[in-house]
């Protein structure tokens, strides 16, 4: 999700992935993750952020970039939108 807008990428057919059901990802944490990688990170003034969902690998993460006068934060977050790892630039 960026800004307004979701992206779901699909494995290409024939490749055995776990993947996700998009509906299953913790919406209501999504903004409070953006901000926690905005304050935590120092990132001033957000001028975007971009949200990410990883479930090729087994367990689901979130990955939450936010990019603005301070610089960009990133953190990870867990399928529930527990912080898992943060840092900053």
């Amino acid at each position: 999700m960026q800004d307004r807008q979701l992206t779901v990428a699909f494995s290409p057919t024939g490749a055995t992935t776990a993947g996700f059901d998009p509906r299953s990802l913790p919406y209501d944490r999504v903004p409070g993750l953006v901000e926690e990688a905005r304050t935590t990170l120092g990132v001033d003034s957000p001028q975007s952020w971009q949200l990410t969902a990883d479930g090729v690998t087994g367990s689901l993460t979130l990955g939450v970039v936010v990019t603005g006068g301070g610089g960009t934060g990133t953190l990870q977050a867990d399928a529930r939108g527990k912080v898992l790892r943060h840092s900053g630039s």
